[in-house]
């Protein structure tokens, strides 16, 4: 960004330096940071009174001169200024000047004033997210193989920026034309979009001003096309049709504007429908489909600094943006935002993780989530990314080559344009984030969890890295944090048990995935010592029988709830009718409190909340399936009012034993509550007694309904279990296909079509060879079993035949999707 101008002022006369002080201080009171610096004496800056050195010290950090903030930041420091953000800016620019050990103990002192003064409450997070960069720059350097160039026939000595794909070329934001007047802010020239077309041999030619009926005498910035590029929305100072605006603090704010290509020139000039004088609006990006528009903006009700907003066109018109909310944006600045066709989200970032500066970050698209059109955003690493700025990404189709701005050394002046090439293409090589995943240990024979549990977490990976070891909580599992989509060793071992190793391959996309469980077998040579003491009780036990905590929480329904609050209840879905005795638990993401409450009989509950935070709500009782949802309660509107909630619980029948159920519906099971938990993300054994299904041979009806097996009907197999991204059938695990194997030796006669389905997540291809493979490997068990291999038809449909279509999936949702079943083709009744 830009540096400091070096002027040496006169002090011949006093009466002149008291002037020229009071000038340069009304150019900082009215944000003309650039211009302050230029009129400042630097000869002797550790002379200078503490109100200055602030001053200069801010106008270097709001021009991006990192080296300057960080000597005057540190003259403050050695001053004993005790100011928290002193610590929290030295830290920014020391990170992004590279010296990542000296920021890294900036940002904790930073933290640890700032938690002392928020005494328990809410404060700013900024400090600790640099203290955690700091932790990870090893691994944001992990980026691969990569080419990149400074793109020196588009740069000159001023600011290039912004590039975007523009019939065959390159449309970007630059400095470089000379204008009378010039930005206070930075004390340069005025920002102008310039356009230059890509030879055959690769290199540009010579860059022209682009569309001079789109060039005003203040700022055009970063701008993004229609798919026919007969559209351009565009940045610019807030001016139109002639008229300049101007902000309740005299500064002229940045708005978004559209205009059509119409017979060679753009016209037909229009505001975006929610400019204002007073916030900046900037950076527009388009979905493929041209139906979001996403934008960075301060608008209020933000996380702080600039945050990416998107606004949905509906019926011709743009709708109220909508904050993207803190899965993408933080209490720092994140700015020029670029779609990939394939919904990927690119953005630079302060906030986030970084290696100093702005730094490119990736988010995913999430099309069933309710707070969220993307999230897990994590940084690209280098080398695209560098102690400097970088930001404002292209990239093309294949992911494997593009564009974007960096202020590193070395360039031709300021920010410049780098391109760059990428072997394999940005998917094969970046990380994937890092997420929470809950390992649950549990008893095999009795299904109860166990805890004391020691687990060993190693990733299969050829760096050395030392293993994590944690140990079960009271209720039976650990939080371990996991990469997407890498494959871990979890070793798990307990007095008393048999130690067992578990390969486990993190999924890349874990919506719904809350925990992976593994069975340990109890050595029967080797007595138990250590027992879990059960509060107000003499007794003593091995291990917890639920995951449910105490209630510390009433809701009486004859005294109103605050204006802001939640009430709802808790429903049996497989009978529509309410659940009592469940618990519903009340998590805030600002605090960390829980409030648990047992539900009235009604299944009704009820908690208070407070605007400015985000809630988790989550049902749970034994032999039943959770359901969960999100409250976001962080912007002015979504306060002072009720939130009615319904949470739906299913059935556990795998916990009641009910394995073997068919259902003479004949209608693809879309009536039958029953679901089977065999499924591409977690699969566990399962016995369940099952020894006591036999005698399901012993005629011809369907034990769920007592009705007579016929021709038509589909039996779903609840207890036929695999390990996770795995098709073959366990051992321990396959006590429905036992029972098919008795019944079709039963009946010679029947032919059968063994299908296998999985739920919505991941993708269709990937989900239909996951299911074939398991439904080929059932098919395999029943031949091997002595069942003839013509009467037995093996199908898998993936997530082709939903039984649900949900939009906002609950586990219990996915769990109703992913199945096994059978359905009989041909069946001749005995006589």
């Amino acid at each position: 960004m830009k540096k400091i101008l070096y002027i040496i002022l006169c002090f011949s006369f006093v009466q002149s330096v008291i002037a020229q002080k009071s000038r340069a201080e009304k150019q900082f009171d009215s944000k003309g940071y650039g211009v302050y610096l230029e009129m400042q004496n630097k000869e002797d800056i550790g002379q200078l009174d503490r109100s200055t050195l602030i001053r200069m010290a801010k106008s270097s950090r709001k021009t991006g001169d990192s080296r300057s903030a960080e000597k005057l930041y540190g003259i403050l420091i050695e001053q004993e200024d005790n100011e928290p953000l002193h610590h929290l800016y030295y830290a920014k620019a020391l990170q992004t000047n590279g010296r990542y050990l000296d920021a890294r103990n900036h940002f904790r002192i930073c933290d640890e004033q700032l938690q002392e003064k928020a005494n328990g409450k809410p404060y700013d997070q900024r400090a600790k997210l640099g203290w955690d960069a700091c932790n990870q720059i090893a691994e944001l350097r992990s980026i691969g193989p990569v080419e990149l160039n400074n793109e020196a026939g588009l740069n000159s000595p001023n600011l290039e920026f912004s590039p975007m794909y523009y019939q065959g070329g390159i449309l970007f934001v630059s400095t470089r034309n000379k204008t009378e007047r010039k930005d206070r802010w930075l004390n340069d020239n005025y920002m102008d979009l310039y356009y230059s077309k890509k030879r055959a041999e690769g290199n540009f030619e010579k860059p022209e001003l682009f569309a001079d009926e789109l060039n005003t005498e203040l700022h055009e910035g970063p701008s993004v096309f229609s798919r026919d590029e007969k559209t351009i929305y565009f940045t610019r100072n807030d001016f139109y049709k002639g008229k300049r605006g101007k902000s309740k603090d005299g500064t002229t704010k940045l708005n978004l504007y559209m205009a059509d290509l119409v017979s060679g020139e753009w016209t037909n000039e229009r505001e975006f429908p929610f400019n204002k004088a007073d916030v900046d609006q900037a950076h527009p990006a388009l979905t493929k489909d041209e139906m979001i528009l996403v934008f960075a903006s301060n608008e209020k009700g933000g996380y702080g600094g600039m945050d990416l907003w998107a606004s949905k066109l509906e019926k011709g018109a743009w709708q109220k943006p909508v904050n993207l909310g803190s899965r993408i944006n933080t209490p720092g600045d994140e700015v020029f935002p670029f779609i990939h066709e394939d919904g990927t989200l690119f953005f630079a970032s302060n906030g986030w993780s970084s290696l100093g500066g702005l730094d490119i970050f990736m988010a995913t698209q999430v099309y069933n989530h309710p707070d969220s059109l993307w999230e897990f955003p994590f940084n690209i690493g280098s080398p695209i990314n560098s102690s400097a700025d970088d930001f404002g990404l292209i990239i093309n189709k294949d992911k494997n080559e593009g564009y974007y701005a960096s202020s590193r050394d070395g360039g031709s002046g300021e920010d410049d344009i780098y391109h760059f090439k990428i072997k394999g293409g940005l998917d094969g090589v970046a990380p994937l984030p890092s997420m929470n995943i809950d390992v649950c240990i549990y008893d095999d024979d009795s299904r109860l969890r166990l805890l004391n549990a020691k687990v060993i977490v190693k990733r299969d990976a050829e760096l050395e890295e030392r293993p994590v070891e944690s140990v079960t909580n009271e209720y039976g599992y650990t939080t371990c944090k996991l990469r997407l989509g890498d494959p871990y060793f979890i070793e798990v071992t307990r007095e008393g048990y048999f130690t067992i190793s578990d390969y486990f391959i993190m999924p890349k996309e874990v919506d719904g995935l809350d925990e992976y469980c593994i069975g340990l077998t109890r050595d029967a040579t080797v007595a138990l010592t250590e027992e879990l003491v059960v509060a107000n009780s003499p007794q003593k036990k091995i291990y917890s029988t639920t995951e449910i905590p105490p209630a510390n929480y009433v809701y009486d329904l004859s005294i109103s709830l605050p204006a802001t609050h939640v009430i709802g209840r808790v429903i049996n879905e497989a009978y529509g009718k309410p659940l009592p005795r469940a618990s519903v638990i009340l998590l805030n993401r600002c605090t960390g409190e829980e409030l648990v409450m047992e539900v009235a009989d009604n299944g009704a509950f009820g908690f208070p909340l407070e605007c400015g935070c985000e809630y988790v709500v989550k049902s749970k009782k034994n032999k039943f399936i959770g359901d969960k949802q999100i409250i976001s309660l962080l912007t002015e509107e979504d306060c002072n009012k009720g939130i009615d909630l319904e949470l739906k619980m299913q059935p556990d029948f795998d916990r009641l034993g009910n394995s073997f159920a068919l259902n003479t519906n004949n209608n693809n099971n879309n009536n039958n509550p029953n679901y089977n938990t065999s499924n591409n993300n977690n699969n566990t054994s399962n016995n369940n007694n099952n020894n006591n299904n036999n005698n399901n041979s012993n005629s011809n009806t369907n034990k769920a309904t007592e009705k007579p097996i016929e021709e038509g009907d589909v039996i779903e197999l609840k207890s036929i279990f695999y390990d996770y991204d795995k098709w073959n059938i366990r051992l321990d695990a396959a006590s429905d296909l036992k029972e098919l194997v008795l019944i079709m030796n039963k009946y010679p006669s029947m032919e059968v079509e063994l299908s296998s389905h999985t739920d919505a997540r991941g993708s269709n291809a990937y989900n239909r060879t996951l299911a074939e493979k398991r439904a080929v490997s059932a098919k395999a068990y029943l031949v091997e079993k002595g069942i003839a291999t013509n009467r037995i038809k093996a199908v898998g449909y993936g997530e082709d035949r939903l039984k649900n279509k949900c939009k906002f999936c609950s586990e219990s949702d996915h769990q109703e999707n992913r199945r096994t079943e059978v359905l009989i083709t041909k069946f001749e009744k005995a006589e």
